[in-house]
């Protein structure tokens, strides 16, 4: 193992998911992954330099184990596309990331957790 970092960010990793995280499913046309994930949110500003309106975009984020995103014994990243739905709620949210941006970001160097960007849908 990495250094006393990498180690935090592991430990932070499962306590997230013990402690703070919902049942959700990642679908798209072709597999469904079962995982855990904790609710956050991103906000991003672009500013329109033709007539200098500034706009604010906010994302629902979920923060899911890499190592959970696994389909048929392959690691799997999010793409553009992809529903995410909270089990209990029913809410669903769509792999939507704003013009410029990823669809996921690493939360820690290690890359133990993503950050996934989304936009519910319903």
């Amino acid at each position: 193992m990495g250094n006393i970092l990498d180690r935090g960010a592991e430990w932070l990793t499962g306590r997230l998911q013990a402690c703070a995280s919902i049942d959700i499913l990642i679908q798209d046309d072709e597999m469904t992954i079962e995982a855990k994930a904790t609710v956050g949110k991103s906000e991003y500003t672009a500013e329109d330099n033709n007539n200098g309106v500034v706009t604010t975009f906010q994302s629902r984020d979920y923060l899911v184990p890499a190592a959970s995103l696994v389909f048929s014994g392959k690691q799997i990243t999010p793409r553009k596309g992809m529903k995410i739905t909270e089990v209990v709620s029913g809410k669903v949210c769509m792999i939507l990331p704003e013009q410029g941006l990823n669809e996921y970001r690493l939360s820690d160097t290690a890359g133990f957790m993503l950050r996934i960007h989304t936009k519910q849908i319903c």
